[in-house]
């Protein structure tokens, strides 16, 4: 059964979609804190929820937007689309360092998305749940799962 869901997933991605960004969501819970990484960690993998920041050594993660065009389950699609998740890196030890704002763009057909920030590189995996036809996701129920690990240049 597992296989059967997995090709139809893959079917489905490869098929291609168009969508549009998601509205804010008035109901979305207050944001709470959430550490995930001890100090002497040089790697980690998180999962970040919309309304959670996330701590990785003195780096801070807060998701601030998201913009999933991905193609739709049950729905046949030009464009398999993507998801766009913007979050906001803060340096916690840095007192007069302003928050960067950083966007993951993940292709729905594969390809994870980098980004170099505050010395580490930021690596979006995946973006839960994936969309499904005429089902509009609350924005406090997606979920990202990132890599996060000791980058080559300070940014």
């Amino acid at each position: 059964m597992k296989t059967i869901w997995m090709i139809l997933l893959s079917a489905l991605a490869s098929a291609g979609c168009y969508g549009s960004p998601l509205s804010p969501d008035p109901g979305a819970s207050e944001i709470k804190p959430v550490s995930v990484a001890s100090a002497e960690e040089t790697n980690a993998m998180v999962t970040i929820r919309f309304d959670e920041i996330v701590t990785h050594h003195s780096m801070e993660l807060r998701w601030l937007e998201i913009s999933d065009s991905r193609c739709p389950t049950g729905v046949n699609c030009v464009w398999a689309g993507e998801v766009k998740v913007t979050l906001e890196v803060t340096d916690t030890l840095a007192q007069d360092t302003q928050p960067v704002e950083i966007q993951l763009t993940l292709q729905a057909r594969g390809g994870a998305a980098t980004v170099s920030v505050l010395g580490y590189e930021l690596e979006l995996l995946n973006v839960d749940p994936y969309p499904k036809d005429e089902v509009t996701t609350a924005r406090n129920n997606y979920v990202a799962r990132i890599k996060i690990s000791q980058g080559s240049q300070l940014q």
